[in-house]
């Protein structure tokens, strides 16, 4: 789900490229859907579309992911509210 958005929005811009074959920690893929986070809601700011069925993507990566994302700095107290206004700017 995560990759699909990647390629999509271009969110793994800044991201290290992986050479080794092991498996992406969690970690690491809460650092992602840290970054696509943040790039999709800079788009939305920009008036750029994102697709609604996307947003519902990057709502369960959240839900998924919040353990891992709240130490990343990454403010979920107000996502409902966030994820709302996402939808309505997006119409």
């Amino acid at each position: 789900m995560w990759k699909s958005l990647s390629e999509k929005y271009f969110c793994s811009t800044g991201c290290p490229p992986r050479r080794d074959k092991h498996p992406i920690s969690r970690w690491e893929l809460a650092a992602r859907v840290n970054l696509c986070l943040n790039h999709i809601e800079r788009l939305l700011q920009e008036n750029v579309s994102v697709l609604p069925e996307d947003i519902e993507k990057l709502n369960s990566l959240v839900q998924e992911f919040a353990p891992e994302l709240k130490p990343l700095g990454t403010s979920l107290d107000n996502w409902e509210s966030r994820l709302e206004q996402l939808k309505q700017s997006n119409k």
